[in-house]
């Protein structure tokens, strides 16, 4: 278990986004509040960088500046002096492969880049997204595109006991049943289930675990959202990786996707008679599962989590397999499917 935690919090709120440089001092005094609330809370162990700024692209540079509790305000006024040592790496959104196409075009500081006009960024990007970088990194307002949800997953990392193909199955049933509950929260249902695992695991030069055995399959079928359809999916890609699999497992992923909307099929006016009546009896089943699980839901929401429960529930070391706040998305409370536990009740298992 490490001695120190990092947390970095980076906040989008779109009345905050672009206020007056005056107003920044209102910035402080919240990180300051968040800050003594985790002190609070949870003591010196946990602590915090958090970075403000005119575009959230710039919040997110300066929370990377002074880690592991730092606060860093960077004003459009002292722009780009107060970034110009960062190196082009450290900027969000800069990948490899771009660094590589910047030093090209003879970019291969802040300082140059800040130079670069937004047509020419949009140029070296090779699409509308690079204009979008330029003004974010300028301080100045952009046209954000309307994401679209493009799939519901999880991931575990298996703990020495559990690296056995029957522990695989356990930990991704639990995986695939947390998944499927979200994407019945929406207006989607999934067509395609991906089951991966990946192994070895060993150090590389620079101390990251490389895991260099990797394996996915991928499972399509009729357009659904229910626990049963969803666990006979899972069954299928589990024999698959039982024929198939030779290393030793450390980690497994499942993925709901080939989202589709979840209004009512239409049925194809020119397929066969006979696989229309097929597709037919499909869908009537589904409706029924789906009746079932969103029955179960309710039961859940009304006496907790752990109220019912879609056959065995094996619990998973570390003791819990629902949503945590990934990088790219803040949770709802509803993707925690698992009753709040007090701190002295979490334990921690070795996944080394």
């Amino acid at each position: 278990m490490p001695r120190e935690i990092y947390a970095i919090p980076i906040l989008r709120k779109a009345g905050f986004r672009r206020r007056l440089p005056s107003e920044a001092e209102q910035g402080r005094e919240l990180a300051h509040r968040i800050k003594a609330a985790l002190l609070n809370a949870f003591g010196p162990t946990l602590t915090c960088s958090i970075g403000i700024g005119p575009s959230e692209l710039l919040a997110k540079i300066g929370a990377e500046m002074h880690k592991p509790d730092g606060l860093v305000i960077l004003r459009e006024s002292e722009l780009p002096d107060s970034i110009a040592h960062l190196k082009l790496s450290d900027i969000p959104g800069i990948s490899k492969g771009m660094s590589a196409r910047l030093e090209k075009a003879g970019i291969t500081d802040v300082p140059a880049l800040w130079k670069l006009g937004a047509k020419e960024a949009r140029g070296l990007w090779g699409s509308i997204e690079g204009e979008r970088f330029w003004n974010a990194l300028h301080g100045l307002p952009y046209e954000r595109p309307v994401s679209e949800k493009r799939m519901f997953g999880h991931s575990r990392m298996l703990s020495f006991d559990w690296r056995t193909p029957e522990r695989v199955h356990d930990c991704a049933r639990q995986l695939s049943l947390s998944a499927v509950r979200r994407l019945r929260r929406t207006k989607l249902k999934a067509t395609q289930l991906t089951l991966s695992v990946r192994g070895g695991g060993s150090r590389t030069d620079t101390a990251r675990r490389s895991d260099h055995q990797r394996w996915s399959t991928e499972m399509q079928f009729e357009a659904m959202r229910d626990d049963a359809s969803t666990l006979e999916q899972l069954a299928a890609a589990i024999a698959h990786y039982r024929r198939e699999v030779r290393f030793k497992p450390r980690s497994v992923t499942v993925l709901l996707h080939g989202l589709v909307d979840a209004a009512p099929a239409q049925a194809d006016l020119f397929s066969q008679p006979g696989l229309n009546d097929q597709r037919a009896a499909i869908l009537v089943r589904q409706e029924k599962r789906e009746r079932l699980s969103g029955a179960m839901d309710a039961i859940r929401a009304k006496h907790g989590p752990a109220s019912a429960s879609w056959g065995v529930c094996d619990e998973i070391p570390g003791g819990f397999v629902g949503s945590k706040i990934a990088f790219g998305r803040i949770p709802d409370l509803g993707d925690f499917n698992e009753a709040p536990s007090k701190d002295e009740a979490t334990h921690f298992c070795v996944v080394a």
